[in-house]
């Protein structure tokens, strides 16, 4: 695939369409703006090459993670195991299968991972932290994501013996978030807790599971009693702005510190869920993640990784003010859940 240089790339734009370099060099600048920064120069010019359709080829197809853009075949990449997450079944109209995820991360960025079908089964062999490489692979976009998607033309070869360096996550307020940012670093207090929401899924594959006719039926295994999950909205507020966090049952787990079963036992207990958000409010939280934009609502949202109660904040972080009933007002905020 592609790990040419910047100067390569311009070049190549510059005899393919004939533009003076200074307009390119400024469509690049443009393409790293609309990016929101995510995006390195070189990465912005590979993108600009793809939206015109200029093919870069270089026989080796080793890339590096801040260099894969959308559209790309035969992907090379070698990186670090971040993070794993749950395998699933899905059905559709056009066909059923499995998919599963991880981040896969080097020294210049963190990506999503898509597993299909039989691929899926490589979640059971890696282990977050070890260094792998795909191998034809393709990327593409999903809402505000890059993603590499991993098929059964592709291969994953586990245990590379090549040093990886993990890039630090970069520390943000809460103001500079537009949405796309990852691997990103926050500091802030939570200030509003909501009501915990569960939702049905199939025990054997972890497919949303609909009622009908007074029972939970999957679609791929029929009538099965519901297992459940759980995600938990929050507001936090650094002091230069307030959003919404969301945090599922991972991330809930260990920054609570309880167990399955515990957490379980908020669904239809009001008394313990009432505990839980006096427990939350007014604690400093740290947060590695990344910002996503709510097209439904309008509105950016940080989705946690990891989540850590009442670190030690860095001295030039300010708390936030609380108001009489230690809780920032609601009506600063968007409640719709």
């Amino acid at each position: 695939m592609i790990d040419l240089d910047y100067e390569e790339v311009v070049k190549r734009i510059v005899e393919k369409t004939g533009k003076p370099r200074e307009e390119v060099e400024g469509l690049i600048d443009e393409k790293i703006k609309e990016l929101n920064g995510l995006v390195s120069k070189n990465g912005a010019a590979h993108i600009l090459a793809n939206e015109l359709g200029i093919v870069m080829v270089n026989p080796s197809g080793k890339i590096s993670v801040s260099n894969i853009v959308p559209g790309m075949r035969n992907v090379e990449v070698t990186g670090r195991v971040v993070r794993k997450y749950e395998a699933r079944e899905f059905s559709t109209e056009k066909r059923s299968g499995r998919i599963g995820s991880f981040l896969l991360g080097d020294n210049t960025g963190i990506i999503r991972v898509v597993l299909w079908d039989d691929m899926v089964e490589y979640l059971d062999k890696i282990k977050e932290g070890d260094t792998i490489k795909i191998v034809n692979a393709y990327s593409r976009k999903n809402r505000d994501r890059r993603e590499i998607h991993v098929t059964n033309k592709a291969r994953i070869i586990i245990g590379v013996e090549e040093t990886i360096e993990m890039p630090s996550p970069r520390r943000v307020s809460l103001a500079e978030l537009n949405g796309g940012e990852e691997n990103i670093e926050v500091y802030a207090t939570i200030v509003q807790v909501f009501e915990p929401r569960f939702f049905e899924v199939c025990p054997q594959c972890g497919k949303r599971l609909k009622l009908v006719e007074g029972s939970f039926s999957c679609p791929v295994h029929g009538v099965v009693e519901p297992d459940y999950r759980m995600v938990l909205n929050t507001f936090i507020d650094d002091g230069t702005s307030s959003l919404r966090l969301v945090l599922w049952e991972p991330q809930i787990l260990k920054m609570l510190g309880i167990s399955r079963d515990e957490l379980l036992g908020l669904k239809d207990n009001p008394g313990a869920v009432e505990e839980l958000r006096q427990k939350l409010l007014g604690r400093i939280i740290r947060v590695i993640g990344r910002a996503s934009r709510n097209e439904a609502f309008d509105r950016v949202e940080l989705i946690a990784n990891i989540v850590e109660l009442d670190p030690n904040p860095p001295e030039d972080w300010i708390k936030p003010s609380m108001d009489e009933d230690s809780t920032l007002k609601e009506e600063r905020f968007d409640l719709g859940q």
